[in-house]
């Protein structure tokens, strides 16, 4: 499967991601993932518009969407714009992104990332259990969550 990555390497992001360039980025995954899962299934179809993926050699179509929560859209969207504008602009995306239930994870230098709480309980029991197993195999500390 050829993935044309030219498009992206070494692109630089000097504003927000607009939400066309976000929509396009989520068909070309999902064709992309779609066409090795099952190469020989999805190879003539290409993006396009209405429906977003499309294949007209298979007359097939199929609509991307994304389902978020309308604060998780918000707290992207505050993000992307976090360091642009005026300071009282930037204080009032991390007021959005804080009361959204986020809370902001230092990076490298002055970069920060995004998280909420983490993951669900059983997600947390899961890699608890992978990590004591490994531990005691390794004899190293356990890592508590």
């Amino acid at each position: 499967m050829k993935i044309n990555t030219d498009l992206v390497k070494g692109k630089k992001y000097s504003s927000a991601v607009k939400p066309n360039t976000l929509k396009h980025s989520q068909e070309y995954r999902v064709l992309a993932t779609l066409r090795y899962l099952y190469p020989s299934k999805f190879d003539t179809m290409i993006t396009g518009e209405a429906p977003d993926l499309q294949d007209s050699a298979n007359s097939t179509g199929i609509e991307v969407t994304a389902a978020v929560k309308e604060d998780d859209m918000k707290v992207s969207r505050a993000f992307s714009e976090l360091n642009q504008g005026k300071p009282k602009d930037i204080e009032k995306r991390k007021n959005i992104i804080k009361s959204s239930g986020y809370f902001f994870v230092p990076l490298k230098d002055e970069k920060v990332a995004i998280s909420t709480s983490g993951t669900t309980d059983g997600e947390k029991r899961f890699f608890s259990r992978k990590h004591t197993k490994k531990d005691e195999k390794n004899s190293a500390v356990p890592i508590k969550f």
